[in-house]
This record gives C-alpha cells, structure tokens and sequence, in this order.
C-alpha cells in the first residue's frame, strides 16, 4: 500500500502519548514502491518531457493569442483560460505528483501534498465549467 497506517492507534483514542512525528510521516510508506529500474527511467522520462511540452505548448499558444489582435475574441478568451489551467498543473501538479510516484512519499511534506491537491481540484473543475462554457458559446454562434 502507499499509505501506511500501522503508526495510528486502533483500540483507544487516548491522545497523550502521541507526538508529532505520528501525524507528520503519515505520507510516507515504510519501505517505498518497489519499481523495477527500467520502468522508474521509463516514468522518469515521461514525466520530465510532458511538463516540458505542456509548459512550452501552453506559453506560445498564450503568447499567440495575447500578441495577435484579430484573435481577442470570446473563445479564444476560453482557450485561453485552459491554457492557463493547464500551464498551472504542468508546472505543480506534475513533477509532484511524478517525485511521489517514483519515490513513494511526497517530498515537500504535507504543505506541499495539500499545496498540489488544492491546486488540482480546484483546476479541474474550472477546466470542465469552462469546455461546458466554451461549448455552450459555439452552439449559441452556430444557431
């Protein structure tokens, strides 16, 4: 499992003898992913070349649309705040969530993991509301 929970007490929730090591390492396994070499380098080298890509595809396609005055339009405005969302996860979400799964804990700790996971969730959702909306822009254009 990736997550342990032997540290946590089971039968009584008696809190005095618990110190702060207990809900601190509470992400990391006992003895980590056991990953062969060549699919540890395969993943790596995956998750090193798709933020790349992301990051660089995300940039000129911003950069296309902000230079290019005949393209400041309403869907290219939704375009556009994918792009960003997409830029923010390819920047945070993806090496964190690479470094965990190759190394089997999070690296930065519990702000960093929390840090990652806000950033996701509420990245997504603005992803799907804003293709619903882009969607609902070319359907009203169309008709």
């Amino acid at each position: 499992p990736i997550f342990t929970t032997s540290k946590v007490p089971q039968k009584e929730m008696n809190f005095s003898n618990w110190n702060v090591t207990q809900f601190t390492n509470w992400t990391q396994p006992e003895h980590g992913h056991n990953l062969t070499h060549e699919f540890s380098t395969t993943l790596g080298i995956f998750f090193i070349l798709l933020p790349i890509i992301a990051i660089v595809c995300n940039v000129v396609l911003i950069g296309t649309v902000v230079t290019n005055r005949t393209l400041h339009n309403s869907t290219n405005a939704f375009i556009i705040s994918l792009a960003v969302s997409d830029l923010l996860i390819a920047m945070f979400v993806i090496p964190q969530d690479a470094l965990f799964l190759l190394k089997g804990y999070h690296v930065g700790g519990r702000i960093s993991c929390g840090f990652k996971e806000a950033l996701f969730f509420l990245s997504l959702p603005a992803s799907v509301l804003n293709l619903l909306l882009l969607t609902v822009e070319r359907y009203t254009k169309i008709i």
